[in-house]
């Protein structure tokens, strides 16, 4: 898999970084340290964004939670 498979056509020029952050915290999460030192961050507040979940994130978590009481 390349990283131009990963883009859609109307990709911004910080896509292509945006998508090596992400897939760099799949792969080492909770990695910031590491992350900033690779996007030259000087502020881990800067890398940041990139360990923000969205909402669908959060959901599935929550839904794998042993003692959820809204789990079917």
């Amino acid at each position: 898999m390349t990283l131009c498979s990963l883009l859609s056509a109307d990709a911004s020029a910080h896509t292509p970084r945006h998508t090596v952050a992400m897939f760099y915290l799949k792969d080492n999460p909770g990695d910031l340290v590491g992350l900033a030192m690779l996007l030259s961050h000087s502020s881990l507040d800067t890398t940041r964004i990139y360990g923000q979940h969205s909402a669908e994130c959060l959901a599935s978590r929550v839904d794998r939670v042993a003692l959820n009481a809204y789990a079917e």
